[in-house]
């Protein structure tokens, strides 16, 4: 065991410094990390080695940077951890010296920790997924004025319908909360290459394509609503003969409004 932990160093340190970091990576802070989990990996150190790895990973994410990670993880006993970043590597590096490592340390983790490796093919990590923006509502066409005259004494003013009242509220209520659900998305994802590991990184992603899905969700809801409501308006205003006109338009970002005119 001795063995495989010293001819592990001596394989991960030649992998990375075969480039160097100032080669292998162009941004000084992840030169920087990558410099330190060498001296880490020399001391045996592979805990601390594989968290300075990570971090220069999430900065600039390097295929080669993944099999000096896996190695740090399957040194500490971590096998599902460790396949799961071999296999990462592979699909960008499929061929070399490299890649022939990193299935001969498939093999022995294979051998090492059977049932890890079980449950790694039944249950895989899960990867980042993104789901394209639902194309907003298309604008309704103005209803066309009228010149009949004034309502008749007594008739209910279209302004006063209550149903009416309802669906533009609610219509208002619900463009305004997916448009701010939809900005909510936009920060979460803004921060998400912030996160201190790859599995947070993850978690940020996830909850920004879950707030994004909702935010467009209730923000077209909120449009069916008020354009259901002004259609509501016209169809009061046409009933009392008012020479009325409405219409409502919405933007993706949220911004919507209604404009109504005539004689009432």
């Amino acid at each position: 065991m001795i063995l495989n932990k010293l001819l592990s160093v001596v394989l991960s340190s030649a992998l990375m410094t075969a480039a160097g970091p100032d080669e292998l990576l162009s941004d000084p802070e992840a030169q920087s990390l990558v410099s330190e989990a060498q001296f880490l990996f020399s001391e045996g150190n592979f805990a601390d080695a594989a968290k300075l790895i990570e971090k220069a990973y999430l900065i600039e994410p390097v295929p080669e940077l993944l099999f000096p990670w896996a190695q740090a993880e399957r040194e500490q006993g971590n096998c599902r951890a460790a396949i799961d970043l071999y296999n990462r590597m592979l699909e960008e590096i499929p061929e070399g010296p490299m890649a022939d490592s990193a299935r001969q340390n498939i093999a022995r983790c294979e051998e090492e920790q059977p049932e890890v490796v079980a449950v790694v093919e039944d249950d895989p990590l899960p990867e980042e997924t993104y789901e394209p923006e639902p194309e907003p509502d298309p604008e309704p066409a103005p209803a066309k004025p009228t010149d009949e005259g004034p309502p008749k004494s007594g008739a209910k003013q279209w302004y006063k319908d209550a149903a009416g009242g309802v669906l533009t509220g609610l219509g208002v209520v619900g463009v305004g909360t997916g448009a701010a659900l939809l900005v909510v998305a936009s920060s979460t994802a803004e921060g998400a290459p912030d996160a201190s590991n790859v599995e947070a990184y993850r978690e940020e992603s996830d909850r920004a394509v879950t707030q994004r899905n909702a935010g467009a969700a209730v923000l077209s809801i909120g449009g069916a609503l008020l354009v259901a409501g002004v259609i509501r308006y016209v169809l009061v205003a046409k009933k009392n003969k008012s020479s009325a006109t409405a219409s409502v338009w919405t933007a993706p970002g949220g911004g919507g409004g209604l404009v109504v005119s005539g004689r009432f």
